[in-house]
């Protein structure tokens, strides 16, 4: 955790500019505009509007709305997020050495926050401007809570926290099951029980169902589509015949990105060992992460990020099958174990070095000149070419629109143009040259961006 903590504290207030800074700078604009705007709580905004007025659905925007009331006082909207999102990974932690001690026993929580603090994914997006982390953190919570009572007090807690992260982050419903089962550990399941149990899970989702309906009417209100909220039944079955999709979920990122490939080389071996010995408890946590993936479908495959919300299960699964070989092999398996985790730690500093922040001087360029040559948000109307980043809004502060590269044409509103080539880059060039062949004024370049200004005529 030391490790860890010492990488990620000081990039805190670090400008959008690693690895996943479109997805960043997607949060962070709503957040600016809850700010600049004064947008209301649920009709959420980007910039990326052309001539509507950006209303559009995201996940519910807990985080963009404190993260940007913060940054009103303070003028620093970045900070305050990464900071919450540091919170709510520490609670991750917290969380699954509960959930692994009250399972397994006081060896599996340890060897659970082992895991959890040494996957590839906790340096990085312990800190970043997305949900993820805090959605991980509360569904973690929940688990921790139910193992550790089943009373109906802790019980009900338990369901709440799993709506808590489902509205933060849709699938993390998935985590309703171990949940659900974990309810009735100790206790006899009579058909009151079960009732209630799924009553109670179906009253946790009603928020998320409410507001996840609310966010597809503001989509489909003005077409912007920045957030992929939720996936038809065809579509995901359609995402399961890519074969991408089972090679990534199931055979790269559970041995590459997700946590340290010992470790998940090591549960894969004791779950063969133990075979039908395996505790249910395990098999529940396992389910959870495939209907995860399943859920998530091509994003899942996609996006590393998505492997976050794993964390809460395949943490206390790592801790259970540590505790099973400490328990074989005794003082050989402890120093054997201990190895590892330096091995882990390396592993994890060579996986993610690609995860973090390039290009930094160039970004704080552009952004200077975005400050002098545009001015306030609002004031200048920009026309931006990339791949669908909304980087170049976040770093311009301005409203506008994204055009096809395909078509680099300027339009009658637009007063500059703003090719992203850090998102684009060969494609850039034909791009440019034909803004400029239209009269567009080059302005500003750099190795992320290339700005012109529209001919007077046009504007």
């Amino acid at each position: 955790m030391g490790v860890w903590l010492v990488r990620a504290v000081p990039t805190l207030s670090d400008p959008p500019t690693g690895a996943h800074a479109w997805r960043e700078t997607d949060g962070l604009i709503v957040a600016r505009n809850y700010c600049l705007e004064r947008a209301p709580f649920l009709e959420p905004r980007v910039n990326n509007r052309g001539d509507t007025d950006g209303r559009t659905g995201l996940e519910f925007p807990l985080l963009n709305y404190l993260a940007g009331r913060i940054g009103c006082a303070s003028g620093d909207v970045v900070t305050p997020w990464r900071v919450l999102s540091l919170l709510f990974a520490l609670l991750l932690v917290a969380s699954v050495w509960q959930a692994g001690r009250a399972l397994f026993g006081p060896f599996a929580g340890l060897a659970a926050v082992i895991a959890c603090a040494t996957s590839p994914l906790t340096p990085y997006f312990s800190r970043t401007t997305q949900p993820d982390m805090a959605s991980a953190g509360l569904a973690a919570l929940a688990v921790a809570v139910a193992a550790t009572s089943a009373r109906l007090p802790w019980t009900v807690l338990s369901f709440l926290l799993v709506g808590m992260s489902a509205l933060l982050k849709l699938p993390g419903a998935v985590y309703l099951l171990p949940v659900i089962l974990l309810s009735f550990r100790g206790r006899r399941r009579s058909t009151p029980r079960v009732v209630g149990a799924l009553l109670l899970a179906a009253l946790a989702m009603v928020p998320a169902a409410a507001w996840y309906a609310h966010a597809r009417r503001l989509q489909h209100e003005n077409g912007i589509e920045n957030f992929g909220l939720t996936r038809t039944v065809g579509q995901l079955l359609a995402e399961w015949q890519i074969p991408k999709v089972w090679l990534r979920d199931f055979v790269q990122f559970p041995f590459d990105v997700w946590v340290f490939p010992g470790a998940m080389a090591l549960l894969v071996a004791v779950l063969f060992w133990r075979g039908r010995r395996t505790p249910w408890e395990v098999a529940a946590l396992g389910v959870t992460a495939l209907a995860y993936l399943l859920l998530c479908g091509y994003s899942g495959a996609h996006h590393t990020y998505y492997g976050v919300m794993l964390l809460p299960a395949f943490s206390p699964m790592i801790g259970w099958a540590s505790a099973e070989v400490l328990a074989a092999g005794r003082g050989k398996a402890a120093v054997l174990l201990a190895c590892g985790v330096g091995l882990a730690l390396a592993w994890q500093i060579h996986r993610d070095r690609s995860f973090w922040a390039s290009h930094r001087a160039e970004w704080a360029s552009l952004e200077a000149f975005s400050r002098r040559e545009f001015g306030p948000q609002g004031r200048t109307r920009i026309v931006v070419f990339s791949d669908g980043s909304p980087q170049m809004f976040w770093f311009t502060g301005q409203i506008g629109r994204f055009q096809w590269l395909e078509s680099p044409v300027l339009g009658p509103r637009d007063d500059y143009a703003v090719v992203d080539r850090s998102r684009i880059s060969a494609r850039a060039v034909p791009v440019e040259a034909a803004l400029v062949a239209a009269g567009c004024q080059p302005v500003f370049e750099s190795a992320v961006g290339w700005i012109c200004r529209a001919p007077v005529h046009m504007r």
